[in-house]
């Protein structure tokens, strides 16, 4: 195995082919929900945490729409275009080659717009615990026959242990590119990159695959993946109608006599929080931003200070009517990140007790709470310790989200 640390690792994105079975359609060119097919991919390599720098290779003519392409799109990690040649293998090494400070590259083809970037991680994960090439693959799920050549009796072969290989394919860049030179020498065509490790007799691991990774091939096949990738978006939409998030914000100033109370937790300090209720500024916040991921106004709206009902109120006995608020419009609260901007005190021995404050009041578990504290380096009022503020973040999921996700793990 691999030291982790010393590995880096590049993603080769092959797209040099002609297409010749899409009867006349470039297929990478060809646009699917709005993007180029090509940039599916190179989307998905550049969300892999693992993958450093992308090369992707394409026929000569395609060379300058490719880098133009590439260079209007936002994009985290470096990459570069570079041609292709008359073979797959050809493709492979310019991509290798101009990928020349990584240990590990990874490659894909640009025909499989879906592969998502948790397999692009498993798949190099497993190459740096192996130390050769790890491949994407899923097994053969109906029978196989077989009837060669043509007219020949039809037999059965057996299922056992056949696996369907995908991309991307994983290797060690070194001994990938002696590989293919090898091959080269001896006049041999290589598949895929797996069955360049194969020929030298080094180990190739299978990582579990995905059968929305499938290849472009044909019209058919492009018309699958437009139609996938119009229900993918669909999907993702219909999650985000079912996730809101909002913003809550709060600042109390500082005053003798008053006792100071920060996410329903007593502080010992000698000064407390001015304010028409208890002046809780963290949960003030946390429940502004509960009503506004759920679309119900702010806290001055339900409890206005003008209210005599609410002088000196509990803010937590406010925020269960905030949730409970929630609760009867659809949703229920489901995250929370909170920070706390104070002078003093230090609140680094609190934050523990007002999590579970605020948990017990959300009504969820202690993991979906965090709470953060910080000084505001002696600027403003907080740093001139005139007052106490706080930004909350807080996320929601509608009730009807929630019980199709109970429906589907029951269907399983």
């Amino acid at each position: 195995m691999i030291a982790n640390q010393t590995i880096s690792t590049g993603a080769v994105i092959v797209a040099a082919g002609t297409s010749s079975r899409m009867l006349g359609i470039d297929k990478v060119s060809v646009e699917v929900a709005g993007a180029p097919l090509l940039l599916w991919s190179v989307r998905s390599a550049d969300c892999c945490r693992h993958i450093e720098r992308i090369a992707v290779v394409v026929h000569p003519e395609r060379y300058e729409w490719a880098r133009e392409l590439v260079e209007h799109e936002p994009l985290h990690k470096p990459i570069l275009v570079c041609s292709g040649g008359a073979r797959r293998q050809d493709s492979v090494m310019a991509g290798a080659l101009a990928l020349e400070t990584v240990s590990f590259v990874a490659v894909h083809d640009a025909a499989r717009p879906f592969a998502t970037p948790d397999l692009w991680m498993r798949t190099v994960e497993a190459a740096w615990s192996g130390g050769t090439c790890a491949i994407a693959a899923i097994p053969v799920r109906d029978t196989l026959k077989r009837s060669f050549p043509a007219g020949s009796p039809v037999q059965t072969v057996p299922r056992d242990g056949v696996w369907l290989a995908q991309t991307p394919q994983v290797c060690q860049r070194a001994r990938l590119l002696e590989g293919l030179r090898l091959l080269e020498e001896r006049h041999i065509q290589a598949t895929d990159e797996a069955s360049v490790f194969e020929y030298l007799g080094d180990a190739i691991f299978l990582v579990t695959g995905d059968t929305r990774n499938f290849k472009i091939t044909t019209p058919d096949d492009l018309a699958l993946a437009q139609a996938w990738s119009a229900a993918h978006i669909s999907s993702i939409r219909s999650a985000t109608e079912r996730l809101r998030v909002g913003i809550g914000y709060d600042i109390h100033r500082l005053t003798t006599g008053r006792p100071l109370i920060l996410g329903g937790e007593r502080i010992t300090h000698d000064q407390g929080l001015d304010g028409h209720s208890d002046a809780d500024v963290l949960l003030h916040a946390l429940m502004d931003a509960l009503l506004g991921a759920a679309a119900l106004g702010d806290i001055g709206v339900h409890f206005p200070p003008s209210d005599p009902r609410y002088r000196g109120a509990d803010s937590r006995s406010l925020l269960r009517s905030v949730v409970q608020l929630v609760r009867q419009n659809g949703f229920v609260p489901a995250q929370v990140d909170a920070v706390v901007i104070a002078e003093r005190p230090r609140l680094r021995e609190v934050i523990d007790p007002m999590r579970q404050h605020i948990a017990a009041d959300l009504g969820c578990t202690l993991d979906m709470v965090n709470i953060k504290a910080t000084t505001n380096e002696r600027l403003g009022p907080e740093g001139r310790q005139e007052g106490i503020s706080a930004f909350v973040v807080a996320t929601v999921v509608s009730v009807s989200g929630i019980e199709e996700k109970k429906s589907d793990s029951a269907d399983l």
